[in-house]
């Protein structure tokens, strides 16, 4: 499973996230980024994905913004025939958090 996670908590006071605040992540810093199951790429075309070694699961969390209520859109594609997709969210660490999960 690969799933990429923000967090959802109330913001920092030096770092608020306004209600039309639009983020297109990126690994451009790894620093920025909690990964379980390997370092995911940023390809060329924007695209992210998880790293091509099989674990049970591949996680994204991205750690520099947090949110309070937040709206999320994104597209997903599967290449594999044995894989699936989620959206983690009310993440507290890497072991506790909330998903949607596309099976």
């Amino acid at each position: 499973m690969a799933c990429l996670a923000l967090a959802a908590l109330p913001a920092p006071a030096d770092k608020p996230a306004a209600a039309d605040d639009e983020l297109r992540l990126k690994i451009g810093d790894p620093a920025e980024w909690q990964f379980v199951g390997g370092v995911w790429i940023t390809h060329p075309e924007g695209e992210l994905s998880p790293p091509a070694e099989a674990v049970d699961e591949h996680v994204a969390f991205y750690l520099p913004r947090t949110y309070g209520d937040f709206e999320a859109e994104f597209e997903f594609r599967l290449d594999l025939g044995f894989s699936d997709a989620g959206f983690i969210f009310h993440a507290q660490d890497a072991q506790h958090y909330s998903m949607v999960h596309f099976p």
